[in-house]
Formats: C-alpha cells, sequence, structure tokens
C-alpha cells in the first residue's frame, strides 16, 4: 500500500502543517511526501531526512499533478507516471486543505484521505456555517455575529452594544492557530481589531468575550460507525486568549512540535458530570457532521455561569491530535495505520454509491 502525507498549503498556517507533517513522517517513514507551496502548487519532496530549511524557496522540487490515483511528474515532453498512491495522510491546517478543497480535488483523482468527509470540513471551518450547525444541534456556543470586510466600524459598534456589549473577540471567519484574533474592549479598539481580523479573510465573527473561563479540548477518532472520544485536555495559557505563541512558540525546548509541545494538562482532572458532557457533545459533532478520521473539539467553561461552550471544531487538528490517543498498547505508527484504514474504507463506501439512474431522457 501506498501512502502519500500532504502538507503545505496556501494558508497562514503553511509552516504549522510542515511541523504536523514531519512529526507523522517520523512515525511512518515510508510515505511519498506531496508538499503544496504558497502559491498552491503539487510538488514530489524527496528529501528522506525532512528539513525544515528545504521549505524556505531554495530546494528543487519536481511539479506533479494528480489522476486516475497516480502522481505524475510534469518533465519538458509531458507529463509521466510515477506512482501509485491508495491513501493520504492530510497535515493541512487552515485554508484549502481543512476546509474540504484539497480532500475534494484528491477524491477526484481517486485518491482516498484521512480528513473528510468534504461537507464536514467545510462547515468546520467556517465560523459561522458552525455556530449555525452548533444552534441546530441545541449545542450552546458563544453570542456572536458575522461581519464582512468594508462594513462600517460605527454600524457594527451599534450593533455590539445592542446585543452583549463590550469586551469583544474578533476572530477571521475561515481562520484558524488563533491568527489574526484579535480582543476589543471599546469603540475605539474595535477599528483596529477589524482591520486585523479581516486582513485574513472577507469576513469575520464578532463574540462576546467571556472574561473567565478554562479551556477544555476533546478529541474523536474513527468514523460514524465506529468511534473513539479521547480523555480532555486542559492547554494552558500565558496571553489573554490561547494565543499561536502559546500553541507553538511557548519555549525553545518545544520549538517544532507543534500542538505536540505546547503546555498542557493531560488528562485534565474535572467533575465527573462536566467531563461526561464535554465527552458526549464531542460524539454528537462527529457523528452529525459526519466527520470521519481525527477531529479536536475546544471548548470553554464559563466559570462565573457555570456553561460549557463549544469554541471551534479543528477537523486537520495540529500534530493530528496523536497525543490524545497513543500510549504504551496503541503507539504513534497503529494510530496513523488506522487512520489510512479509516480514510481508504469511507472512501470505498462513498464510491460504492449508486450515481447512476436510468432514464429514457436522450
Amino acid at each position: 500500500m501506498n501512502v502519500a502525507i500532504v502538507f503545505g498549503g496556501k494558508s497562514v498556517e503553511h509552516d504549522v502543517s510542515i511541523v504536523t507533517a514531519k512529526q507523522i513522517h517520523s512515525i511512518k517513514h515510508d510515505c511519498t511526501l506531496i508538499y503544496i507551496n504558497k502559491e498552491g502548487k503539487l510538488n514530489l519532496y524527496n528529501n528522506s531526512k525532512f528539513e525544515f530549511e528545504d521549505f524556505k524557496g531554495k530546494t528543487p522540487l519536481t511539479e506533479i499533478v494528480l489522476k486516475d490515483g497516480y502522481i505524475f511528474k510534469k518533465t519538458m515532453f509531458g507529463l509521466k507516471k510515477y506512482i501509485k498512491i491508495d491513501c493520504a495522510i492530510i497535515c493541512l491546517h487552515g485554508g484549502d486543505g481543512e476546509n474540504g478543497k484539497i480532500t475534494s480535488m484528491f477524491n477526484m483523482a481517486k485518491i482516498a484521505t484521512t480528513a473528510g468527509s468534504h461537507v464536514a470540513l467545510g462547515i468546520s471551518m467556517d465560523k459561522w456555517l458552525t455556530k449555525v450547525c452548533l444552534k441546530g444541534l441545541k449545542v450552546d456556543n458563544v453570542d456572536g455575529f458575522l461581519i464582512n470586510k468594508g462594513d462600517d466600524v460605527l454600524e457594527v459598534d451599534k450593533k455590539i452594544s445592542k446585543s452583549f456589549g463590550y469586551p469583544v473577540i474578533i476572530k477571521p471567519n475561515g481562520g484558524g492557530s488563533s491568527i489574526g484574533i484579535q480582543i476589543a474592549k471599546n469603540k475605539q479598539e474595535l477599528q483596529n481589531a477589524m482591520l486585523v481580523a479581516l486582513e485574513f479573510d472577507n469576513s469575520a465573527i464578532v463574540e462576546q468575550e467571556i472574561l473567565d473561563f478554562t479551556e477544555y479540548n476533546c478529541a474523536v477518532y474513527g468514523d460514524v460507525n465506529n468511534y473513539i472520544v479521547s480523555k480532555i485536555d486542559k492547554p494552558v495559557k500565558k496571553d489573554e486568549i490561547l494565543s499561536f505563541t502559546d500553541k507553538y512558540l511557548s519555549s525553545n525546548k518545544n520549538k517544532g512540535k507543534g500542538m505536540k509541545g505546547q503546555t498542557r494538562d493531560f488528562p485534565a482532572k474535572l467533575p465527573t458530570k462536566l467531563e461526561g458532557k464535554i465527552r458526549e457533545i464531542s460524539g454528537l459533532i462527529f457523528t452529525s457532521l459526519g466527520f470521519y478520521g481525527v477531529v479536536r473539539i475546544d471548548f470553554m467553561y464559563d466559570n462565573k455561569l457555570n456553561k460549557l461552550y463549544v469554541n471551534e471544531i479543528n477537523s486537520v487538528p495540529g500534530s493530528l491530535a496523536t497525543y490524545f490517543f497513543t500510549d504504551d498498547k496503541f503507539t504513534n505508527l497503529n494510530f496513523v495505520n488506522k487512520l489510512v484504514e479509516i480514510g481508504i474504507n469511507n472512501y470505498k463506501n462513498l464510491s460504492s454509491v449508486n450515481k447512476n439512474y436510468i432514464t429514457k431522457l436522450f
């Protein structure tokens, strides 16, 4: 079986994706490496040592295309068939890698993927659509509304005053890794917060800031018919919000370890009832949206109101959330191999659905 690791991508989380891919490659060495550059072009990466320095634009890469389950190299004489790929491990964070477009592209090329389905990916990457779906599932989410690039600051300020008041958090609608997230404590700070958040997307979410909260994370692994809900993780934040620095740059010792290197309390000690609720909601979201593979769901617990909110759904979590499920018995390699198996089985099920309809129209 030939497996590819796909990473990079046209995304502000491009470098984070490379870190995740390096971690997965260190677990499963016998993988073809497909690097998507910042322009969105697919390339074959041949250095088995996987050096971060190779992605600074100086290392020659072979451009490729995908077709009928194969990688084809681009040559001066046209396309040359290179190798068949049975499954692609998606290590792309943010952008087209996490919103379902890359998954759809691989599936169209008859290659299974580990991050799906494309509908679930698209919904979870869009914070506003996530809110809409959570409301339909009767799952609590922090109060907020959608704004778009070009919206008038004064009108947004009026809407904040009429809804929940300051302080507010402004998040790029399709962003991740806490990039572009801003806090505005008054109208004077609102304009700059909007400018920063809307630099990373054409729309953003304005949310009521919960001032006294504890963050919890929970991961789900498998598919809708057979899945495992993890124990609870409590990340440790140093900034006012859990920032990119907290997640990836918390210390030189942890540099290059991605989410694995984040300071955390795992498994977290919390009341049994709250733990049960977090795990129940995580399973509900995973099955209701039709996910397969591995997903991390982030929660906020309002310590003042004793209320639990779903913060966001990470459909391609940092480090692929391996640390939630692996131990002495279920190793990292078991985790990755099972992830590939899940991807292949779900692609086969999708491919077996009858899409033909016999008519006499022509």
